[in-house]
């Protein structure tokens, strides 16, 4: 099952026995199993703590993300999201569901607050939480490149803004080659240099 082949990968990151490196899968939720303890502890409470703590951010981030727009539709959207049991499904089982959403509603929260706000930190906050939903599901990278395209509309006639996109850019297309890089060397492979996995072209598509 999936939840087995995460912790697979994760015991392969850490160069533990046993350990399957899985190539369609991306690195993220196995990162994220480990920094939550899972195998130093041999313990899923750190991991359940986590995504508990994700479930109770997440209507606060779409309320947070829409109350510039109206308190009374933002609220509304927190309460129907809350109602739908949806941000605590996930808290238990160990998938990447719960991590890949919240990092995408943290991405959206992201540019929400610097499209109100001109807070070019912000711009950082969207990009790098896009960029870890990406890792954390291949289907994240078409919600990343809009939200590039967007930002990049936004801030198009703020030279020193477009300067922050730029920077937090260089450091997603390094760390993204890098993983590429290191993804054809785990394969000895170096065809494979540049892409993701072997199914880029259809999760764009």
């Amino acid at each position: 099952c999936d939840a087995a082949m995460y912790f697979s990968y994760a015991k392969y990151i850490l160069g533990i026995e046993g350990g399957i490196y899985t190539y369609y899968r991306p690195p993220g939720f196995p990162v994220f199993l480990i920094s939550t303890g899972q195998l130093l502890f041999d313990s899923f409470i750190g991991t359940v703590m986590a995504h508990a703590a994700m479930g109770i951010l997440m209507p606060v981030l779409v309320y947070r993300s829409l109350a510039p727009m109206s308190r009374r539709a933002a609220f509304t959207c927190a309460a129907v999201y809350i109602l739908s049991t949806l941000p605590f499904i996930g808290a238990k089982l160990m998938f990447a569901e719960q991590l890949y959403t919240f990092l995408t509603i943290g991405m959206i929260y992201g540019f929400s607050r610097y499209y109100f706000s001109r807070d070019p930190r912000f711009i950082y906050l969207a990009i790098f939480l896009g960029l870890a939903a990406m890792f954390t599901r291949w289907g994240g990278l078409l919600p990343l490149l809009l939200a590039v395209i967007t930002l990049v509309i936004v801030a198009r006639k703020e030279t020193d803004h477009l300067r922050h996109l730029v920077l937090a850019l260089s450091v997603a297309v390094s760390v993204t080659g890098s993983f590429s890089y290191l993804r054809s060397l785990a394969l000895d492979e170096p065809a494979l240099f540049g892409s993701l996995h072997n199914m880029t072209s259809l999760q764009m598509f």
